[in-house]
């Protein structure tokens, strides 16, 4: 079974351009040595992150950013076990959003997710579509 976590977070109020691009690089390094797959999309001030894998793997990176001083206001959106990797096949394996092009791709993968009806997929890709709309 897959461990996943799904977040959202505030940033700190001055982060700057190259705060964000630094969490991106790290959030891509750390994630891949660890095997994990997910998403992290940021806008206005919001962070919205998937993270699956391994539980203690999982466990490890989301402790990490409860430390992280850009991140404050942390909500556990979901926490649960699924079967199979839902972004393991999208792109790298894990994806960081950093323009609304790519969310546009993104969102033709939550449909192709979702004609599976898996609930708990669903569950994901309904959280993060409503990080999206809310965040354009």
């Amino acid at each position: 079974m897959i461990h996943v976590i799904c977040y959202i977070s505030n940033s700190i109020v001055d982060i700057s351009n190259q705060d964000i691009h630094e969490i991106f690089e790290i959030t891509l390094q750390n994630n891949k040595k660890r095997n994990i797959t997910g998403i992290l999309i940021y806008n206005n001030g919001h962070f919205f992150q998937v993270l699956e894998g391994k539980e203690s793997d999982v466990e490890y990176v989301y402790s990490r950013i409860i430390e992280d001083y850009r991140h404050h206001g942390i909500i556990k959106l979901l926490e649960t076990k699924i079967k199979d990797s839902i972004f393991a096949e999208y792109e790298t394996g894990f994806t960081v959003m950093k323009d609304f092009s790519r969310i546009r791709k993104l969102k033709i993968y939550f449909d192709w997710i979702k004609e599976a009806n898996y609930k708990k997929a669903n569950e994901l890709v309904n959280l993060a579509n409503n990080f999206i709309k809310n965040s354009q």
